[in-house]
Order: C-alpha cells, then structure tokens, then sequence
C-alpha cells in the first residue's frame, strides 16, 4: 500500500457577517452546543471553521454527503467518526495555533500533527517540564535564545503529534516520552516524524506508523474560504531536505 497523507492549510477568519448561516447549516445539534461554550469569538471561530474543513474533506474522502458525516471525542479528546462504515483505512487529525488551521487526512489506522508559531513568545521556561535529559541538552547546545526556542518548538510539536497519534492526549507526561531531534525526517521504532513549515513563522510535526524505509508522498493544500466553499490557492508535495533547519 503507498502512504498518502493530505494536509490542508487554511487561515481561520477574524471575523464573519454570516456566522448564523455557518452555524445552521454546518453544524449540528451538538456541535451547536460545544461552540457555545467557547467564551472569546477567536475560539469559537477556531472551532466551527475546524469542524467544518474537517467534516467537509472527510465526506470527500469517504464520498458521502457533508451531512452524513458525525463526529464525536474519545475520553482523552480525539475526534473520531461516529457513525460511518469505512472499508479502508482512514485517519485524520486536526490541529491549530494563532489564526492557522491544518487538517491531515491518510490511509492508515492513526496520524497525529501539531502546528505552532514560533517568534511570539519566550517557551523556554517550559524545557523542564516537558523535555528529557537529552532533550534538554539538545536545546543548551545552542547559544542563541531565539534557536533555543525554534529547537524546543522542533520537540514539542513532535510530542504533542505522537500524543494525538496514540489518542492519550496529555494524561501521559511529556517527559518520559523521547522523540528524535536530529533530522525533519526521522524513524523510530516503528513511527516517522516528519517536520516542516507550513507557511511563515509555523512550524508543525506529523507522526505516522511506517513499518517499512517508504517515504510517505505528503501533499500540502492551501485553501482559502469563500462563501461556503474551500477553494485550492497552491498545491505542492512536501520537499523533506529543503523544510527544516537549525
């Protein structure tokens, strides 16, 4: 089986004029109810544009309507789709930091990805924490603090990505998982870490089971949204030796 992952990139509006048309005809009863708890419009824009790029390319995916499409949270917070019978393998996960939305869809039984944007804030405080020993070394070798920061964001992000792959979530410590450091594309055991930017001053980590040396093709789609519609602004295919450095 090739692997094929698909990302779609999108930046989440700032502000809607017809959130009710959003609200009742992509949303339901449920979802409805979780976008009212979001306190702040950031969070609960964050929410329903997720929802509806998700729901949206899953029906694709699985060629069924946008209305079919259910989806509900295990106990540790991962969305899953309820009520749809899939005969292949299928796995999607949706991430977000400071105005940016991706959505990664695959082929296989699990995927987890994170984004982040770094050049905002000081996470240094954080290393102890969240990384391990040798983590810690490997963001002290460096003398400036704006690398320092790049570095822990390399870490974290492939963290949080095979947290969200294994669907604990943060029950599990941070410490006492390693992730490797050394390349934007790395195995261990049996998963692959792939790190890259998905546009300007985010940086953002996939994880996936590869049981085997493949390289997986992974497809970057941009998107932008108009009216009801995702529309495709540029596509490309993930170029793992020019993505990432420190």
């Amino acid at each position: 089986m090739n692997i094929t992952v698909e990302i779609y990139c999108i930046k989440i509006p700032q502000k809607v004029s017809n959130l009710e048309f959003y609200l009742n005809n992509y949303l339901d009863f449920e979802e409805k109810k979780e976008f009212s708890i979001y306190k702040t419009l950031y969070r609960k824009l964050e929410f329903l544009f997720g929802r509806i790029l998700l729901k949206s390319f899953l029906a694709k995916a699985l060629n069924v309507s946008f209305e079919e499409i259910r989806i509900k949270k295990n106990e540790y917070g991962k969305p899953y789709l309820d009520n749809c019978k899939i005969d292949k393998p299928l796995s999607f996960n949706l991430t977000h930091s400071n105005g940016l939305l991706l959505l990664a869809i695959s082929n296989l039984e699990s995927i987890g990805i994170d984004v982040e944007e770094y050049n905002k804030q000081d996470y240094l405080e954080l290393v102890n924490t969240v990384c391990t020993l040798d983590e810690k070394e490997y963001i002290q070798q460096s003398h400036n603090k704006q690398l320092k920061n790049k570095k822990f964001l390399f870490l974290w992000t492939r963290k949080e990505a095979l947290l969200k792959y294994i669907s604990k979530g943060f029950t599990l410590d941070p410490r006492q998982i390693s992730v490797p450091f050394y390349k934007n594309i790395e195995k261990k055991g049996s998963l692959l870490y792939c790190t890259f930017y998905p546009c300007n001053n985010f940086i953002s980590s996939l994880v996936i089971e590869s049981k085997n040396d493949k390289i997986p093709l992974i497809n970057i789609n941009y998107l932008k949204l108009e009216g009801s519609n995702f529309i495709s602004t540029e596509e490309r295919v993930l170029d793992y030796n020019k993505q990432f450095s420190l």
